[in-house]
């Protein structure tokens, strides 16, 4: 799966919340995730290894590479893995380097039909909105990225919301 995505930190809480409930959203429950960010010797790429558990402790493993374009959007492509092990030592031989480890807590809920909406807990960071959607190997960026920025303005969002980095990168500047 291909998706687009971008990520703000959440400074308007109050309006984003008040423009959910106006809108009739409510989100999942919450999940917990731990990923390992990994980075290798392009800074426009990363592999992350996750661990989600549910509201009902079950427990997954996926892997997440992503690819950060020049206009702010990150596409990432994701699949479910058996064997965590296995993965990690996949990544170290392909020459990855342990970036960061996030913790976070997320909860989402779909917006649109064609726009995915998280809001992140992440400790030692604070809160973020991140919109994603689904693409395909021929739609425009641009205008998906448009489209996006519209839909956070449409949730309270300011359009000079300072976009946010890949979490592992914020907090390896910690």
């Amino acid at each position: 799966m291909r998706v687009a995505g971008v990520k703000v930190e959440l400074k308007e809480k109050i309006q984003f919340l008040n423009a959910l409930q106006q809108a009739g959203l409510r989100f999942d429950e919450a999940t917990t995730q731990h990923d390992r960010v990994f980075m290798g010797d392009s800074k426009q790429t990363t592999l992350i290894a996750r661990t989600s558990v549910d509201s009902g402790g079950n427990q997954a493993h996926s892997l997440i590479f992503r690819q950060y374009a020049t206009n702010g959007t990150v596409l990432s492509y994701a699949t479910e893995v058996a064997d965590y092990e296995q993965l990690i030592r996949i990544i170290g031989g392909l020459g990855y380097k342990q970036l960061a480890e996030v913790n976070k807590q997320r909860q989402t809920v779909k917006i649109t039909d064609t726009i995915m909406l998280s809001f992140d807990k992440v400790k030692e960071l604070g809160e973020y909105i991140k919109l994603e959607r689904t693409v395909g190997d021929k739609d425009n960026l641009n205008w998906i990225r448009a489209d996006l920025a519209e839909a956070l303005k449409n949730l309270g969002i300011s359009e000079n919301a300072k976009l946010a980095g890949p979490y592992g990168e914020l907090l390896a500047k910690k």
